[in-house]
C-alpha cells in the first residue's frame, strides 16, 4: 500500500501525461463528498499540491490551479469558483457579475449580482 509520499514519488518517475483544468476540478469533485465528513478542504488542497509539482506533469497554467486550490480551501467555495476567481485576479479583474454568492468569499473582488 502506498503513502502519500511514495504515491507522489511514484508518479513524479512514472507519470509524464497532460493535465486538464477539469481533470484537477474532477480531482476534487469526486473525492471531496467522501472526503468531506473526515477531512478539511486545507486537507484535500494538502493533497493534491504535490501531484500538482511534479516534474513529469505538464498542465497549462499550473500556478493558476495552485491558487485555485488556495483560494478552494482558504475561503470555502467551490473549486470551479475558485478557479475562476484566481484567473480573474490574475488579469487584474476586481468585479464581476454573477449569481454566484460563493465569489463574495474571495477577497479583492466584488460580485455584481445581475438583475433578472
Amino acid at each position: 500500500m502506498f503513502n502519500s509520499s511514495s504515491l507522489v514519488d511514484f508518479l513524479n518517475v512514472y507519470l509524464v501525461e497532460y493535465l486538464t483544468h477539469s481533470l484537477v476540478a474532477a480531482l476534487i469533485v469526486v473525492p471531496i463528498s467522501a472526503w468531506l465528513v473526515q477531512s478539511s478542504l486545507a486537507r484535500i488542497r494538502d493533497l493534491l499540491v504535490p501531484l500538482l509539482h511534479l516534474r513529469g506533469l505538464r498542465l497549462p497554467n499550473k500556478g493558476l490551479c495552485i491558487e485555485a486550490l488556495d483560494l478552494f480551501a482558504d475561503s470555502n467555495i467551490s473549486f470551479a469558483a475558485a478557479f475562476n476567481a484566481a484567473y480573474m485576479q490574475g488579469v487584474g479583474v476586481t468585479e464581476v457579475y454573477s449569481w454566484d454568492p460563493d465569489m463574495d468569499k474571495v477577497e479583492g473582488l466584488k460580485r455584481i449580482e445581475p438583475e433578472g
